[in-house]
Formats: C-alpha cells, sequence, structure tokens
C-alpha cells in the first residue's frame, strides 16, 4: 500500500470518526433541549394548578360579596320600615343576578387562561418528542455519513473483495493464501 493510500485512508478514517461524533453530539444536545421543553411542559401544567385555585378563591370572594351585597339591601330595606316587596325586592334580584353574571364571566376566563396554559404544556411536550427523534436522526446520519465517507476511501484506495480468499496450488494442494489487500481488509472489519 502506497504512502497517498495510506494518507487517504487516515484522512478518511478521522472524517468518518468525526461525523460520526458530530452526530453522537447532536443526539446529546437533542436530548438536552428536549429535557428543558419537558421541564418547561411541567412548569405550565403546574401553573395551570394555580390558575385552577386562584378561580376557586375568586368563586369564594364572589359568593361573599354578593352575600354582603344582599345582607345590606336587606338590612337597608329593613331598617326604613318598608317591605320587602316589589322595587327593593327587584333591586336585590337585579343586583344578584349581575353579581353572578361578573362571577360567571370571571369563572370562563379563569377557564379559558387554562385552557390556553394546557395546550402551551401540550405543544412542548410534543416539541420535546421531535427534538428528541431529530437527535436519534442525527446520530444515524452521522453514523451512516462517517461510514460511507471511509467506506469510499476503502474503495479508492482498491479494498474491492476486501474478503476474497485467495488459493494458490503448491505441490498439487490448493492452499490458502492471504489476498492482496489482506491487512487493508482486516483493517475495514475492525469496530
Amino acid at each position: 500500500m502506497g504512502m497517498m493510500t495510506t494518507a487517504l485512508l487516515a484522512i478518511s478514517a478521522a472524517q468518518g470518526a468525526s461525523q460520526i461524533a458530530g452526530g453522537m453530539y447532536a443526539e446529546k444536545e437533542a436530548s438536552a433541549s428536549a429535557s428543558l421543553q419537558e421541564a418547561n411542559a411541567a412548569r405550565l401544567e403546574a401553573q395551570a394548578g394555580v390558575i385552577d385555585v386562584m378561580k376557586n378563591l375568586r368563586a369564594m370572594q364572589d359568593d361573599r360579596i354578593i352575600n354582603i351585597a344582599a345582607s345590606k339591601t336587606v338590612a337597608a330595606t329593613a331598617a326604613k320600615g318598608i317591605e320587602f316587596t316589589g322595587s327593593p325586592a327587584s333591586i336585590l334580584v337585579d343586583t344578584m343576578t349581575q353579581m353572578e353574571i361578573d362571577k360567571a364571566i370571571t369563572q370562563y376566563n379563569f377557564e379559558v387562561e387554562k385552557g390556553r396554559v394546557m395546550t402551551d404544556a401540550s405543544i412542548t411536550r410534543i416539541g420535546a418528542r421531535a427534538t428528541r427523534a431529530g437527535g436519534k436522526a442525527a446520530r444515524a446520519a452521522g453514523i451512516s455519513r462517517g461510514m460511507t465517507t471511509f467506506g469510499s476511501a476503502l474503495m479508492l484506495a482498491g479494498a474491492k473483495g476486501s474478503f476474497d480468499k485467495k488459493y494458490v496450488n503448491v505441490g498439487g494442494k490448493r492452499t490458502l493464501v492471504a489476498p492482496d489487500n489482506y491487512y487493508l481488509s482486516r483493517a475495514a472489519r475492525l469496530p
């Protein structure tokens, strides 16, 4: 094997190893990125839990405000000696109805916000899975490129039939001998 062939194989082996290492690095980088995305999704899910707690607290506060308003209206009417019928009762019903509508709107807004946050969490988890898959594909592509680079160099160097056996007749007996590219073919079989 000539000096140029040896140099070609050495350079190709280095390039192939570099491509394989690059693919493996890309997979590790993708895995780290996916882990961050999964942590972000968990944070978003926790935020959705906080929104639920806020919704329940706000509902209790609204109920308390509605009860206080009703009590004040009844007490003010009774303090004036007016019977609680007609206009005072109608005003109380209208006030309480409006407060219940406001409460329902607030509860709906909390549900919408929670839904948005949970959607963001789901999208983030999907992104994490895609990032991991992309990392695995990058690793496979790096290995494939590296092996192709090295294999192409072997072919250029004349390593055709690297597993061909060569026989010669010695004293009427067929004897196995190392082919011309024996040492090159051994290098190709190394892990």
